[in-house]
């Protein structure tokens, strides 16, 4: 049994647990822009090596097959790893915010369409350094180049681009719950059952109604019906 400080000692779980099994929609939100940002560096990377070899004609700064990976590549990463979860990211951060909720609907499974990303992210670069190389027919798949020259990195492909569609779809899921919530649900102190002193204190202000006086007074005979005025005014707002 924790006694002395232990005891009293409450708070979200620090340093990487923290990051790990959160439910909190403002860290997923910052985690999901941080990786949208990363996304987007690796992604400018891979532009660089595709307008380098174009900077010129008749340049030959990389192999033809090594650039024909960057370009695959380059689309992969910017729309499923760059714009994608930025938006996610975002409407983490604001939907509950501008809904009044306090979180999102499904908080764990938020958690968990975010670090499906990495591993799949993490599946698709490894491509890069297989001996056939990365996916060389372009980012959109068409065939028969997708089929007739598709290197061995294909299967990881599909799996990575699965992955990354699976987590989009959990999110945006995830988003439309939130927004459909019951508003018996929502955070809205003006629809309470029990509301608090300092919000009746606030709308006494509001309406400038020089009743503080009443409302500390111990005569029910006053104190009631002005809780009863300050109510009604509250809800009408």
């Amino acid at each position: 049994m924790a006694t002395g400080h232990d005891a009293h000692h409450h708070g979200p779980a620090s340093g990487t647990t923290r990051w790990f099994y959160t439910t909190n929609h403002k860290d997923i939100g910052s985690m999901y822009l941080w990786f949208s940002f990363a996304m987007f560096l690796l992604g400018g990377m891979f532009a660089l090596v595709i307008r380098a070899e174009l900077f010129q004609p008749g340049l030959q700064f990389v192999d033809p097959n090594f650039f024909n990976q960057m370009t695959t590549m380059h689309g992969l990463v910017m729309v499923f790893g760059a714009v994608m979860p930025a938006f996610v990211g975002l409407a983490n951060w604001m939907v509950p915010m501008m809904i009044g909720a306090p979180d999102m609907a499904l908080p764990r499974m938020n958690n968990w369409s975010f670090w499906i990303l990495p591993f799949a992210f993490t599946m698709l670069a490894s491509t890069l350094f297989m001996d056939s190389g990365a996916p060389n027919f372009g980012w959109t798949f068409y065939a028969p180049l997708s089929t007739t020259y598709a290197p061995e990195s294909v299967t990881l492909f599909i799996f990575a681009v699965h992955m990354m569609g699976a987590s989009s779809i959990m999110g945006s899921i995830n988003i439309v719950a939130t927004i459909q919530k019951p508003a018996r649900a929502r955070h809205d102190l003006h629809e309470d059952a029990i509301v608090r002193m300092d919000v009746v204190d606030h709308c006494i202000l509001a309406y400038r109604c020089n009743a503080r006086a009443c409302w500390r007074s111990h005569d029910d005979a006053v104190r009631y019906p002005l809780r009863h005025l300050v109510l009604q005014r509250c809800r009408r707002r």
